[in-house]
């Protein structure tokens, strides 16, 4: 995990169906050397946990393997409640190995939702998991 964000989504009252404003505080994630071991000093907002957990994404082959086909290309599905969409930032790292050569990406992104739900006035994404206010230092 890069980062997350607390925040929300202000609908407009006249039509509850459509997004006016998004108020996003992005904060840096916890697991400052990223071992998914809650480590000394790492607990910023005081949960007793690492925000974000890194088990909120989990990778899926679609084929069942992360192997790659003829092409070189390996397809797989990030998975994620949706709840969390909007909301995190994780990075993708693939790494590749062919006869002694190795090479590696990075992906840094945003989690998504399915285009049209946002149209949703109780859309699970609505408010920040993580919480609403500025500071990265609370839970609210």
């Amino acid at each position: 995990m890069l980062a997350f964000a607390k925040g929300y989504f202000e609908r407009d009252p006249a039509d509850l169906t459509k997004v006016t404003n998004e108020y996003r505080y992005l904060c840096q994630a916890e697991d400052a050397n990223n071992n998914d071991i809650l480590d000394a000093n790492e607990d910023v907002n005081g949960d007793g946990l690492l925000t974000p957990p890194r088990s909120t994404v989990v990778i899926v082959p679609t084929k069942g393997v992360y192997t790659t086909d003829a092409s070189g290309s390996v397809v797989f599905e990030l998975q994620y409640p949706k709840n969390y969409a909007t909301w995190i930032v994780p990075t993708l790292v693939a790494t590749a190995g062919v006869t002694g050569t190795e090479g590696q990406a990075r992906f840094d992104f945003v989690t998504g939702y399915v285009v049209g739900d946002e149209k949703q006035v109780s859309a699970p994404f609505n408010f920040s998991p993580f919480g609403t206010t500025p500071a990265c230092t609370d839970t609210n």
